[in-house]
């Protein structure tokens, strides 16, 4: 990662992020938050060379065209297990503000703006040799890209949904304020679990879901408290996928 640091501000207020820092290009700005490990700073770069999502997939990103930004977390481990509702929430909270539309998720934590992909949410656990357990939460929001990249599909950006240009400093104060007041919520469970169920697009459709044991086929019927899926797969078993992901699937064949 380069040394030079395009810009950085202090924010006003309390909680996670109270100093922002940006670096005008960083191999990943996860690495960069683990390095200094500090929940009160949070690092955002004007481009990544080795940006990754979940499964370890490489992260695109174009110099100005997205919001690359990584938050430091600490939290006992009961509102840990939550932290992927809260980001969840936060992102699409931060969506609505900047788009002025509604945005939707789809489980876990991707925000959709017209059903398309506009942010993808990372989330890295650890405990340091103090005994804190953190965790590193990175956000990657499109502004404006080029969506006729390979592999960008099913992808849009807040520009493409909505005609509105955002800098990367207003997305990130809205991430971070929007990541603040939820991050209170971890400590009200039935409240968060409410709001992110209402988000959650996923529900009621039928899904193909991958974990990593197994694979399978079904139906989307709730959450559970720790904001896992419920999924009724077409042979009537109720699983509770916890870790893996999930896409639209076909309707099953007809029985004769």
């Amino acid at each position: 990662m380069t040394d030079r640091v395009v810009w950085e501000r202090w924010r006003p207020g309390r909680g996670v992020a109270r100093r922002i820092v940006c670096y005008d290009e960083a191999a990943s700005t996860m690495n960069a938050a683990w390095r200094l490990a500090d929940p009160a700073v949070g690092v955002m770069a004007l481009t990544q060379t080795a940006g990754r999502g979940r499964f370890g997939r490489p992260w695109r990103s174009e110099p100005g065209g997205s919001l690359l930004l990584s938050l430091t977390v600490e939290a006992r481990a009961e509102a840990a297990s939550r932290l992927s509702m809260v980001a969840a929430l936060a992102a699409a909270d931060a969506v609505d503000a900047l788009a002025g539309v509604a945005s939707t998720l789809k489980w876990p934590n991707d925000v959709l703006l017209n059903e398309r992909k506009t942010c993808g949410i990372l989330i890295e656990s650890r405990v340091d040799t103090a005994g804190r357990s953190l965790a590193v939460v990175g956000v990657g929001l499109n502004l404006a890209i080029d969506l006729s990249a390979p592999g960008l599909e099913a992808a849009t950006s807040i520009v493409d949904a909505t005609g509105r240009r955002v800098d990367t400093l207003t997305a990130a104060d809205a991430v971070v304020a929007a990541f603040n007041e939820r991050l209170a919520d971890a400590e009200r469970p039935a409240a968060l679990l409410d709001a992110y169920r209402r988000r959650l697009a996923t529900l009621g459709q039928r899904v193909e879901a991958r974990s990593r044991e197994r694979r399978f086929a079904g139906a989307a019927e709730g959450v559970g408290d720790g904001g896992e899926l419920l999924v009724r797969t077409d042979a009537g078993e109720l699983i509770a996928l916890r870790d893996g992901e999930v896409t639209l699937a076909s309707p099953p064949p007809a029985s004769r």
